[in-house]
Formats: structure tokens, sequence, C-alpha cells
């Protein structure tokens, strides 16, 4: 049996050197026992280099990657209920069998990952909603009864990307755990049509785009309370 220290580093980024993020030494280590021993100790392990890391089966709950480099790793079977993936790049990633549920993964890139299914994501997104009305941030001055409409040909359809160009919608639990429950901020209901869905990303957290809506409502600070309580 051998000792083995494993560090783990930040990738390189233009004019930002390489960090040693968490290191640990241990016998017969591993770079998955090291990740799971930095997950346990709450390390913040943001802009991590993990591509290519054989992660398959670790236990990663509230695991903080954002902006994680995780290109080509095998996390199938691993647990990463509750982490902190946005902005994390997936890339051909084995996701088979993994647990990403209530994980955060918005702008997290699944171009290739495998292990997505479409149909599951949509069913994430319908399972906490009534008919065809989602939720709206408001980013715009959006009327009430009125309809917003973006050209096909200015819509992005990779669902690959989680986000991109067209009229972005989200569950109203998703635009809350965005704007970390901000109540100062208003939050309206829209309807569509399926026809007008353009991509619903890979692993959506909730998140989707359309070329069509029509805004329904603003909704009331005292039933949003209602819902975070």
């Amino acid at each position: 049996m051998k000792t083995l220290k494993i560090q783990i580093k930040s990738f390189v980024v233009e004019r930002v050197k390489v960090k040693v993020l968490f290191e640990y030494k241990c016998t017969d280590n591993t770079v998955k026992k090291t990740l799971e021993k930095a997950v346990d100790e709450k390390v913040d392990l943001s802009f991590a280099d993990l591509r290519f890391a054989d992660l398959s089966s670790a236990y990663l709950v509230l695991a903080k990657l954002r902006f994680a480099e995780l290109r080509e790793a095998d996390l199938s079977s691993a647990n990463l209920s509750f982490a902190d993936l946005r902005f994390a790049d997936l890339h051909s990633a084995d996701l088979r069998s993994t647990d990403l549920s209530f994980a955060k993964l918005s702008h997290a890139t699944f171009r290739f990952a495998k292990g997505i299914k479409i149909n599951t994501c949509l069913l994430n997104i319908l399972r906490y909603q009534k008919g065809k009305l989602r939720a709206f941030r408001w980013q715009t001055k959006y009327e009430v009864g009125k309809t917003y409409k973006e050209a096909i040909k200015n819509c992005d359809k990779d669902e690959g990307n989680s986000c991109g160009r067209g009229l972005n919608l989200a569950t109203l639990e998703w635009c809350l755990q965005d704007t970390n429950f901000d109540l100062s901020k208003t939050y309206v209901e829209v309807e569509f049509d399926v026809k007008d869905i353009i991509a619903i990303p890979y692993a959506s957290d909730g998140k989707f785009r359309v070329q069509k809506f029509r805004v329904i409502r603003k909704i009331p600070k005292e039933e949003l309370r209602k819902i975070i309580k």
C-alpha cells in the first residue's frame, strides 16, 4: 500500500495563474477520494480542472463546482444532488445514472454528454407546473396581455447550450433560486404553445427557450411569500 498526495488545481484561464484548490494525502489515494474529501470539507472548487477524471460513483452532494472543467470525466452513478455546477463544462462527460437532483445547472454545457435524455428534462420541467403556464423573470418592461415573438433565425436550437438566443423562460422555482429569493424583483407568468418551444437544454434545471409567448400576469408578492414558506 502506498501513500499518495493528490492536488486539485484550477484550470488555466487567461492572465490567471493556476492555483492549488485542495490537496489530500492518504493510502492508495485517487482523484475521486481527494475530491470527496474536499467536498466533505466544503471546499470551494470553482474552476477546478477535473478533465478525464474517474469519478464514477463519487459522493459529491453539495459540491461547489462552478465553472469546473469536467470534460470527458466519468461521473457515472455519481451523486451530485444539490451540487453547484453553474457554468461547468461537462462536454462529453459520462453522466449515466448520475444523480443531478436539485443541482444548480444554469449555463452548464452538456454537449455530447452520455446519459442525458431530452424526455427526462421535459418531465422535470413539467412536474411542478399546471397546464401551459410558466414563470419568467422580468428583465425587460414586458406588458401584461401582450404577445412577444422572436424570429426563428434569431433563436438557438442547440439543446447542448443551456443558455442561448431566443425567449428564455423558466419555472418559478428556477427564477426564485436564480435571484436568491429576492422579492424586490418582478416575476411574471406567461403562456405559450408547445409548437413554439425552440430548445429544452439537456439536463435543464428548469430553463428553456421558446419563439413566442404571451404575458398573463404579474405574480403578487403575497403569492411568492406563500410559495417560499
